[in-house]
């Protein structure tokens, strides 16, 4: 299987609360630390997911996560909620099971394209840098995807603003460095 590594510059400092209005996807992952709220557009969404008859408390524990259908009317069809753990935690080792939970649950969701929003001012700059997440993403989703057979295409979408694209894109283009990417 194929996968494709792409950055869009469409978000922009404020425009956390709507930024996934404007983000057609199959699949949009929300991040959330353990402790703190999801935001006011991220708690609508899993209010009026499917989901809204079942239980829709999400911890952020690391590594939880929650797949649900997006609303009706919204550019997504799915969205995955993702903990991130406690935000001193925060580390590659998250990022990794991270891209993992990704592409299990995009392949079994049958999508072709994943976004990962990538918002200003977020809380991981002094944990981890944008290279190294994208770098982290990047190598774990390939090693993944490589093994399996289909001519089929997975790509990801890293929606940030025009100021972290370089910093992704060198991320994704830099050649496995380290053991994080195992």
């Amino acid at each position: 299987m194929n996968v494709k590594f792409t950055t869009s510059p469409v978000l922009t400092p404020g425009s956390e609360l709507h930024a996934s209005e404007n983000i057609r996807t199959d699949m949009l992952l929300i991040g959330k630390f353990a402790g703190m709220k999801l935001s006011e557009g991220a708690q609508h969404i899993l209010s009026s997911s499917t989901v809204a008859s079942e239980e829709t408390e999400f911890t952020g524990d690391e590594c939880e996560f929650k797949l649900v259908d997006a609303p009706p009317g919204s550019p997504q069809k799915k969205i995955l909620f993702f903990g991130l753990g406690r935000a001193q935690r925060f580390g590659s080792h998250i990022l990794r099971k991270l891209a993992e939970t990704l592409v299990d649950q995009a392949l079994e969701a049958g999508c072709t394209k994943v976004t990962i929003p990538v918002l200003p001012n977020r809380l991981t700059q002094g944990n981890i840098t944008l290279s190294a997440t994208a770098h982290i993403i990047s190598c774990v989703a390939r090693s993944k995807l490589e093994k399996l057979e289909g001519s089929n295409t997975l790509t990801f979408e890293f929606a940030c603003t025009p100021q972290a694209r370089r910093h992704l894109q060198a991320g994704v283009r830099a050649r496995r460095r380290h053991a994080d990417c195992a």
